[in-house]
């Protein structure tokens, strides 16, 4: 983690279980600090179809079914509710408003929430261990021994902690958490695999 990565994380402990390298012994969990991406929360009753119309890349009509998310041009759409999305993206909010029809004005919110959470990728050996101990919900169906990734986002608890979870590739999930339980997930991981090697990115 580089050093203005560093005062900008989110994740500030560190224990006797944790290193911050990987090395060539065999690593039971590794944890990445995803940076570099808004997170916009976005609100509207407009239907998704015409809401996201000229987001290019993605099947604006299928934005409406519950637990999935969808790649466009320039990031990520993820369904949170029946009028509520959160666009994960490189380009800034103004870019992101420039998108939806003038016409829509005042009937959508569309709101920077990045500051209040953080995003992490949870991979390795120990990862299906580890979701076992940690979430509410039934993963099963994600496949997680297969390469692809499965387009499904479950709003669950990992470790008592709400969180958006989604499979990103084989054996590797990511989470996106409320900024301030951040550092509480790393601890309780720590705890979690105190027998094996957690590395932390």
């Amino acid at each position: 983690m580089s050093e203005p990565d560093q005062i900008n994380s989110a994740i500030k402990n560190r224990t006797q279980n944790i290193t911050t390298e990987i090395g060539n012994d065999e690593v039971g969990l590794i944890v990445r600090e995803v940076s570099g991406e808004l997170k916009i929360n976005i609100q509207s009753r407009v239907e998704a179809r015409e809401l996201f119309r000229n987001f290019k890349g993605i099947n604006s009509s299928s934005l409406a079914k519950p637990c999935t998310f969808f790649e466009y041009d320039m990031g990520r759409i993820f369904l949170l509710g029946p009028y509520e999305w959160l666009i994960s993206t490189r380009n800034n909010i103004d870019k992101v408003k420039t998108l939806f029809e003038k016409k829509y004005v005042g009937y959508f919110s569309c709101v920077d929430v990045t500051d209040g959470y953080t995003e992490l990728k949870l991979s390795g050996n120990l990862l299906d261990h580890t979701l076992k101990q940690s979430l509410t919900y039934d993963y099963f169906a994600l496949n997680l021994e297969e390469e692809t990734e499965s387009f499904r986002c479950i709003q669950t608890n990992f470790a008592r902690v709400p969180v958006l979870f989604w499979k990103t590739s084989k054996l590797s999930v990511n989470l996106l958490v409320r900024r301030s339980y951040a550092d509480y997930l790393i601890e309780w991981l720590s705890i979690l695999n105190s027998e094996e090697k957690l590395v932390v990115l």
